[in-house]
This record gives C-alpha cells, structure tokens and sequence, in this order.
C-alpha cells in the first residue's frame, strides 16, 4: 500500500485475502524505488548501462545491405561476447525459461500457503443452517477453510498436481503439456510418457532413480559455483530490507532417456519497479509461422538444418550491480555452505524476472556482431545475404537455435556461433520442440509429426476403442453444446478432459490441421464439460492414433536457386459457417495461407462478434485470413525476398466478393465499413485479388464444421499426408 506520509510502499502481513486474516505478524516497509538499469553487451565486450534508446533497440534501422562474406564477420580480436563464462555443463537445456503471467498464460505468481500454516477446522455450518462438510479432496491438507479459499485451493492443487513443481515456472507462450514434450519428438528413451513429467526436488528424491538426481543437483551446483553464479553471504550481512527469495527444481527425464534437472529462482518474490521493470519481461520466441516458412525455403532451396543449444543460457548476463538480489540456500545445496548464509545472485538465474530479457539482449548483440539482422516480423528471426553461402537464417526459440542455409554456410556459422558462446551441438533437424520433422531433398517435400504425443494418449488415457474405426475426428454435422449444471464432471474427470484437450490443441498447432475444427470444438468446455464431451474427445484421440502416420505434409510447387529476385506466391483462403455456436449465435472462421502451396499457416476459431449474415461472417473471415497472409508476407519481404503481387484470396461467397470488388454502401451492410473497407483499399492498391471459388473446392471448410466422411477425405491430403 501507498503510505502518503513517507512517500513509500508499505507492506504490511495486516491483509484480509479469501474472507479471513491471512498474516499473523507485521512485516516492516519497504521505500518505493522506481528506476531499473539494463545491462549491454558492447562490441568492446564492456558491461554498460542500456539507456533509454538502448532499451527500444528493436526499431533500430536496418544495416546497408552488404554483398560480401569477408564484410559480414567480425574480426575475431573484437568479440562481444568475452564477458560470457564457457561452461562445462554436459547437456544444454531446451525447455522453455520460466516466466509469470505478465509473460505466458501458463505462469502463475500466486504461492499457495502449505498445509502446515492454515488454520485448523471441522465442518461448517451455512447461515441457513445447513451443514457443510469437509470435500474429500481436502483430506491431503488435513484442514479446514472457508468456501471462498476451498474454490481457491481447490484450483491451485489441480495446478500443482499438474505441474509437479512449484507455480511459475512454465512461461515464454508454452502451454504444460507443450513444455513436457519439449524434445520428445522421437521418444526412444522411455517406456511411458509418463516419465516426461516435470518432478520437484522432494518428488525426485522419492523416485527409485534417487541417486541420479543427487548427482545432478551436485553437478549444477559446482557448473553455477564455476562460472560465478552467486556468492555466498552471511545472513546477518544482507541489508534488513534487501530483495530475497527463494528457489524450486524442475527435474525431468527427456524422452532420448537423458536426466536433466533445473536450478530457478522464484521470481515472482521480487518487488515489482524496483528490482525490475514490469513492462519489459518478455522473452520472444520464434512463432510457428516462422518456422514453416523456413522449412519450406529449405525444401525448396534444398537447404541444410542443424539445431544448437546454449548452455545455461539464463546464467550469461549479470544483474546491474545496485540491484542486489539475495536467495536462500536451495534445497539439495544445504551441504555445501554453512547455516545462517545467504546467497547474492551475481547473474540472472533462471526463473527471475530479469533473466529472460537480458538473454534475448545477448542473442541480439551476438547476431549483429556476426553481421545478422533482426526481421521486423519476427524478431526472432535473424537472417544475412553473403556472397558465398547465400542466404543464412537464424531462428531463436529461448535456448535452442536452429540455423537454415546451403549446409557449408551452415557449418561455418555455426562454427563462428559455437565458438563465441557455450553450445551444445544437437547435430541436424530432425527433432525440435516436440516436433518430428522429416526431410526429403530429392522428392522435394518434408513432414511434420507427434509421434510421442500420440503416444501419450495410450499411455495416460483409458478409453474403450470403438468397434470400427473412425473415418473423421468428430462426428458429421455435430455441434457440442452445453447441458445441465448438474451432468458436469467432478474435479478429477474434469482435469483429465482438460489434460486431453491441451494435448490435442499442441497436435492441431503443428502437426494435424485435420483435427482443427473437432479441436476448437471441445475446447469450449475446458470448465463444465460432460460425458457427451469426454467421447467425443475420445473420438477424436482415437482418429488420431488410427492415423499416427500422418502429419502436415509441405510440397512447394517450386524450386528454388536462392536467387533474391525470385517471386513468391502466397494465396489464402477462408471459409465461415453462419451462427454455429447455439448459445450466443457467433459464427466460426476458417482459413488457410498458402505458401508456394504448403499451407504455412492454418486456424478455425469462434468469431468475435455476432454477424447478422452469412456475407458479413465470411467477410469477417475473410479479413483474419488477410492479416495472416500480410504476415507471411512480412516474413519474406524481412528477410529481403520478393512477393508476387496482387495475393489472391479465395472466397466461396459471391455476396462477399463482390462486396469487396464494388464501392456500393448500404443495405444490410452499412454497420461494417471498416472490416470491408480495409479489404477494399488492399484491393484498390493492388495488393489483394479477392476471387470466388466453389464450396466443394474450398478445403479452408475442414475448419469450420465437422464434415462427412467423403468431403472430408477429399480436403484433408491438401494439409496431411
């Protein structure tokens, strides 16, 4: 709270939270500070204050285009990077960083109280007079609480159930069941994908595999105490009101066998605009877009792939030194310090606020010290023109880099990378984030799988196969809709459903466009889902498993020499289907963009607004496909390639096109000027061709409705094979 009398921030244990006093002792204050200084990485390898222009580096303007390898390396005498310890940890890590809900939708700041410090009680009695007992999920807390901190416990415990660590450390956009999938493309060093669960440190040391965990957390002990990652403080020396938090382990078992284990800080502990600035927390990763893109200039260029990944890329950037952030001995470390002592973080541990930024910065300065630059698309996408090699492409997903190119441009940038920071060389793409990727040079084509993640529906679902198989993910024509309050599933059918269809959406995004619309679909009841819901999620797991051998398939129409004065070709097109959803009469979109014909980009969601026509809910869709496909767009012209214009946009309604093809106003239409204006000034400057398709030739209508058997097998080998 804001004390107006010392002009500070007051924090006190006085607090009132979920209907009773939550503290019992007061805590002292603490003076409000508002500035942050960034660190910088120089091309002189000096440590300096990021100043304010330094801080919105991202609009810097674009480097003279050079045509020469020898202009675009750096001399090795001049390296920005010396600051940066070499480290000796055997295996990189490749999970997403931790990060917090400002940051990711899967963060969570919230810590909730343990057993030991809530109050004690039986059952409750109601003003009414109805008794009310203890839930048997509560059993585990061996408390009583009141109604509101019951609904509140009762979520988080689901939470830490699921994550099996503390909250905050899943983050940087990755959902749960996307991060424990991290590197499981191929999955040959485990017997259930169980093991691929993320463990906490008093879960590993129950597990019969203890002995390997001792030795990793000793392992990351001496790494960190090698390369300075703290010093160690005695506590009656740490300032009375200095920031101090503790830590969590995330332990995990990779799907190739190996067994990693994270030391993160809980972040979330530091005082907001003090210790770091709230509004610049992000760490980017590459979006998906980005990658298929990629992989379609390599199928069509007949390029090379390789994966990297920086080790301990968290620790490579220190904490400005005004801002002392102190921590507590970490579990499993006890042994190596004495009691009374503290830990001063003198670089940016994985899980505090500061870590994921000042690593991206690193990344930044690294790739212009090599002559790369940053597309403004994607700002993880680096890329550079040389005279030798062609065309070289970075793109930056937290840790792990994957670099694209003829494969002598390859290997002699990722030798120069490698040579400047820590790596861990993970040899060709075959495997990335989750990801089976298949190549195919000389047929020109390459294929995208999950087949761990098919594999985890066998493995941690129960479900009786249908006596025939299904032919579609849903059942034709369906639509789920909800039903009685009193059919909802409990809390333990209900976080099964959800485990489900968070599995399902991570396979739609990359590998099975096919599932989509089934997909959208049951995602609807993440809260209040039915027996109704549960099979068809059954259904839709068991098409999947039916047809494990299938993922989205790229066969570019075209070859590619490299040659920059090449034109590309993106067509998108759209689809809707007129107030589908029966409780709020919304409608669905649908589109695909293609690229050389792959479809790079694929989506089918709920319309935000209520459209009072089918013209109007096509043009709605119609316009969510034109933004996507000025994405790719962006991405190529970035990267300094070329685009045939007009892109053509394909439309199965004559109504919509020819209201985007004429300046006529009026009629039913005139409430929605700025979504067909917006089309039609595309249209005006040439850089769009709205045209009309027939309905049974648009395969954007696998999106938008469950279809028969006979449709759907005629749309779906344009995106699966």
């Amino acid at each position: 709270m804001f004390d107006p009398k010392t002009n500070g921030i007051r924090v006190t244990r006085d607090v009132i939270w979920l209907k009773r006093m939550y503290y019992g002792k007061p805590e002292s204050s603490r003076k409000l500070v508002t500035d942050e200084v960034m660190f910088d990485v120089t091309r002189d390898g000096e440590v300096v204050a990021l100043d304010e222009q330094d801080e919105n580096e991202q609009d810097e303007p674009d480097q003279e285009q050079v045509t020469g390898q020898e202009q675009n390396e750096p001399d090795d005498n001049n390296d920005p990077t010396e600051i940066l310890d070499n480290e000796s940890e055997e295996d990189g890590e490749g999970g997403a960083a931790p990060n917090d809900a400002n940051t990711a939708a899967t963060g969570s700041t919230t810590e909730a109280p343990s057993a030991a410090t809530a109050p004690q009680a039986a059952g409750t009695t109601t003003l009414l007079g109805r008794r009310v007992n203890q839930p048997k999920w509560m059993e585990d807390y061996k408390m009583g609480m009141s109604a509101a901190e019951i609904t509140y416990y009762k979520a988080m415990k689901e939470i830490a159930d699921d994550l099996g660590v503390e909250m905050g450390l899943i983050g940087a956009g990755l959902d749960w069941d996307e991060a424990c999938l991290v590197g499981a493309g191929l999955g040959d060093g485990i017997s259930n994908t169980s093991e691929l669960k993320i463990l906490s440190f008093n879960e590993a040391m129950q597990q019969p595999d203890r002995r390997k965990w001792e030795n990793l957390v000793e392992d990351e002990h001496n790494w960190m105490k090698e390369n300075a990652v703290f010093q160690s403080i005695p506590r009656d020396q740490v300032p009375h009101n200095s920031d101090i938090i503790n830590s969590t382990w995330s332990m995990k078992k990779r799907a190739n066998g190996v067994y990693r284990a994270r030391l993160a800080g809980r972040g979330f502990k530091q005082q907001p605009g003090v210790l770091y600035d709230p509004k610049s927390i992000f760490a980017p990763i590459v979006h998906k877009t980005t990658i298929k893109v990629a992989l379609v200039l390599m199928v069509m260029a007949g390029w090379f792939a390789t994966v990297v990944d920086v080790k301990g890329a968290f620790l490579k950037a220190p904490f400005d030194p005004r801002h002392r952030v102190y921590m507590e001995v970490p579990k499993g470390f006890e042994k190596f310090y004495p009691k009374n002592c503290m830990l001063l973080l003198l670089k940016t541990l994985y899980g505090v606020k500061n870590a994921a930024k000042a690593f991206w910065l690193v990344i930044l300065k690294l790739m212009d010290y090599f002559g790369f630059k940053r597309n403004k698309a994607d700002p993880c996408l680096y890329y550079q023109w040389t005279a030798t090699f062609g065309l070289i492409l970075f793109l930056s997903w937290i840790d792990d880099i994957i670099i694209f190119g003829s494969e002598e441009g390859v290997a002699h940038y990722k030798e120069k990378f490698t040579g400047r920071i820590d790596c861990d060389d993970v040899g060709p793409l075959t495997d990335y984030v989750g990801n089976k990727i298949e190549v195919n040079k000389e047929e020109g084509w390459a294929r995208i799988t999950q087949p761990v993640l098919l594999r985890s529906f066998r493995d941690e679902f129960t479900f009786v196969e249908p006596a025939s198989k299904p032919k579609t993910p849903a059942v034709p024509g369906s639509v789920l809709r909800e039903g009685d309050p009193g059919e909802n599933f409990g809390p333990a059918e209900q976080k099964e459903y959800r485990s489900g269809v968070g599995k399902l959406l991570f396979l739609m995004e990359w590998s099975r466009p096919d599932i989509l619309n089934a997909v959208r679909n049951l995602s609807r009841f993440m809260s209040g889902a039915r027996p109704a819901h549960r099979k068809a999620m059954e259904r839709c797991m068991q098409y999947c498993l039916d047809t494990e051998t299938k993922g989205l398939f790229f066969k570019p129409t075209d070859r590619w020499t490299g040659d920059k004065d090449f034109k590309f070709k993106i067509v998108g097109r759209s689809d809707s289907d007129f107030a589908k959803q029966v409780e709020n009469r919304r409608s669905v979109s649908g589109y695909t963009v293609f690229l050389q014909g792959c479809a790079v980009a694929t989506n089918s969601k709920t319309q935000h607004c209520v459209t009072l026509s089918v013209c109007e809910a096509e043009l709605v869709a119609a316009v969510e496909c034109a933004q996507t496909m000025f994405f790719v767009r962006n991405i190529l012209i970035g990267m300094g390639l070329d685009v045939e214009l007009p892109m053509v946009l394909e439309i199965d309604c004559k109504g919509t096109v020819n209201l985007n093809n004429n300046w006529s106003v009026g009629g039913r239409t005139r409430h929605i000027p700025v979504k067909y204006m917006f089309l039609r000034d595309l249209k005006e400057e040439g850089i769009f061709n709205i045209q009309w398709i027939p309905t049974e030739t648009n395969s954007s209508d696998l999106f938008t409705k469950n279809l028969d058997q006979q449709l759907f097998g005629k749309h779906q080998p344009t995106y699966v094979r």
